[in-house]
């Protein structure tokens, strides 16, 4: 007896409703076979339909295209990226050629002798700040009918320019602004200008310059390692004594600070190359390259081994030693310096020198102050300068307090282990600064252009009590360098800053000039006055010194320059240059305006009352 099949005994009802078998495909899902499991492949009315079985299950279906369509699809890929790469290879090229075109108009603008770097020199062989009396200049005669010669070589009635140029245009602001306002008007009547600012973002290297790229200018042949030290002597014997944030025992020596820290070692190289036997350095410009990179990789890729004082100490040097260029018309930019700035403060704050540079010299530490307390103190003082000093100038705002520092400088500058007197000059410019913010913080006005006459004449007196304790101190030695250059800069830009609506032309005074403005008047010329006689032989006497007060005390004769001021001068840090430019343009505008005689002495205003 055969067996019977199974499907004998299956009803016909389910044998009915049995699916038919999924038909076999070439073609499988990838859900599908990731499952290991049969795909009856796409639908060959719709190819965007999943298969049946994900259809059932709720998944999303894909399927790969064929090899023909890989193929064409990546062909025409290949093609677009061939023409995006020919379009960029074009474009590189336009932008070469105009760089050479740049480079050669430039190279043929400096060999045609457009421009001058003999200014200094010039000055030094004149033999006189503002001495030299013109031919046709008018004397004027004292009561007793004897003919006098003005004091500081003023004449008693402004000279026309040949070119046609006037101060009538010319309104007092900041400092910088007044000093771009001016340089401005003077270029409307010569030659087209020229972008003579030094541009402090690094050249583009080749692959070739990027992978061979080192910042240790000894190990690229840029100097030898006699020539470094030299650049360190020419920083401590002349540099470092304007800014003094350093450490002169460990520091002096290039070779130490080329092992520990090779970024601080080009930062001094390239400082002392500026100021070579002759001018620049013949690689000055190479220098110029690698710490332009050094610097650039602190501010956009730092790292946390990056955040250390000698790298606070390589942006404060470039700040105030800022790189230059052989023919250039200014060597201080600034928004430049307040960039960089910004990067050493967020350093230094990220060290805790606010807090850590300060708590060593209180009176609640226990422990005595050792020498790396002392050089985080210096660092964080130059700081505050630096900040106070970019905020009077530029109106940039300032962001640190210097009150902490000065409560505790006397005592730093007294300590055995200061160094003097670079300390104690350093100790005393913290209170300039403190005075300073005090104004700030009281007149409510962040960059003290807006002062009322209550904080102005509060400032002046604290001042002049400064001044009473300093110069002694001190032995009135230092009168014609830093911290009293600071104090007559401080005074002039505080007190010049209430006297926009009498000297400038587009602001008109309304009313009799009242007494405070009178008195920031006189203690503006007195402070610009003694900016431009500090670099005078007369400034040298120690008398004179005492008794330079009073505009009355002036040595009546055309001053000469003092040899050594000048030469002391050149190795000044740059914002120097903003102070004397603009106390010498503020006593020009006072005059032109009317303010004063030739005398130096206030005369009646235009729209002062009888008083």
């Amino acid at each position: 007896m055969s067996r019977p099949r199974s499907d004998d005994h299956v009803p016909i009802e389910e044998t009915a409703q049995r699916p038919a078998k999924a038909p076999r495909t070439s073609r499988a899902c990838l859900q599908c076979r990731n499952r290991k499991q049969r795909c009856d492949g796409p639908s060959a009315g719709d190819p965007l339909l999943p298969c049946q079985r994900c259809c059932q299950l709720g998944f999303t279906c894909s399927f790969t295209k064929t090899p023909t369509e890989n193929e064409s699809e990546a062909g025409a890929i290949t093609i677009k990226k061939v023409d995006k790469v020919l379009d960029h290879q074009k474009r590189i090229e336009d932008l070469e050629r105009l760089l050479r075109g740049s480079r050669e108009r430039k190279d043929a603008y400096h060999n045609d002798g457009l421009r001058d770097d003999q200014s200094i020199q010039n000055a030094s062989n004149n033999g006189s700040v503002l001495g030299s009396h013109p031919p046709g200049q008018l004397r004027t005669a004292n009561p007793q009918g004897q003919v006098q010669e003005p004091r500081i070589g003023i004449s008693t009635s402004p000279a026309q320019p040949e070119n046609g140029f006037t101060m009538d245009s010319v309104d007092l602001d900041t400092p910088m602004s007044t000093l771009r306002n001016l340089v401005s008007l003077t270029k409307e009547k010569e030659s087209p200008p020229q972008d003579n600012l030094y541009n402090s973002a690094p050249a583009p290297l080749t692959r070739e310059e990027r992978v061979n790229f080192e910042q240790d200018p000894v190990a690229q042949g840029i100097l030898t390692m006699e020539e470094a030290q030299h650049t360190f002597d020419i920083f401590f014997e002349h540099c470092h004594s304007m800014a003094p944030f350093m450490c002169t025992r460990k520091q002096r020596s290039a070779m130490s600070v080329r092992q520990s820290s090779p970024t601080l070692f080009l930062s001094v190289c390239t400082v002392g190359a500026r100021f070579w036997r002759s001018g620049l350095h013949e690689n000055y410009q190479l220098l110029v390259s690698l710490l332009d990179v050094a610097i650039a990789r602190l501010l956009l890729q730092p790292k946390i081994s990056d955040v250390n004082l000698d790298h606070i100490r390589c942006l404060l040097l470039y700040i105030q030693w800022m790189p230059v260029e052989q023919h250039t018309a200014e060597i201080y930019n600034d928004i430049s310096a307040w960039s960089v700035l910004g990067l050493a403060i967020r350093y230094s704050l990220f060290l805790g020198l606010d807090k850590t540079s300060v708590s060593p010299f209180t009176n609640s530490n226990i422990n005595h102050p050792t020498e790396d307390d002392f050089a985080r103190l210096r660092v964080w003082i130059n700081l505050l300068t630096c900040d106070c000093h970019l905020m009077l100038s530029a109106g940039l705002p300032a962001s640190l307090n210097p009150e902490p520092v000065a409560k505790i400088a006397r005592e730093f500058a007294k300590h055995e282990l200061a160094f003097q007197p670079d300390d104690s000059r350093i100790a005393a410019i913290s209170e300039l600064v403190a005075i300073i913010r005090k104004a700030a913080s009281s007149s409510g006005d962040p960059s003290v252009r807006v002062l009322d006459n209550v904080t102005l004449r509060k400032a002046n007196a604290e001042f002049d009590d400064w001044e009473s304790f300093w110069a002694p101190a001190l032995n009135h030695s230092l009168y014609s360098q830093m911290p009293f250059t600071s104090l007559r800069w401080y005074r002039l830009t505080l007190n010049s800053a209430r006297l926009s609506s009498i000297l400038s032309p587009s602001k008109k005074y309304e009313g009799c000039i009242q007494l405070p403005l009178l008195q920031a008047l006189d203690i503006s010329i007195l402070s610009a006055s003694q900016t431009i006689c500090s670099l005078s032989a007369e400034a040298t006497l120690a008398g004179w010194q005492k008794q330079s007060q009073q505009i009355a005390t002036f040595p009546s004769l055309p001053f000469q320059i003092a040899q050594p001021a000048l030469d002391r001068f050149r190795f000044a840090v740059d914002s120097s240059w903003i102070t004397h430019s603009f106390a010498a343009v503020f006593l020009v505008l006072c005059y032109v305006r009317g303010a004063i005689d030739g005398w130096l002495k206030i005369v009646k205003l235009p729209d002062q009352a009888d008083q």
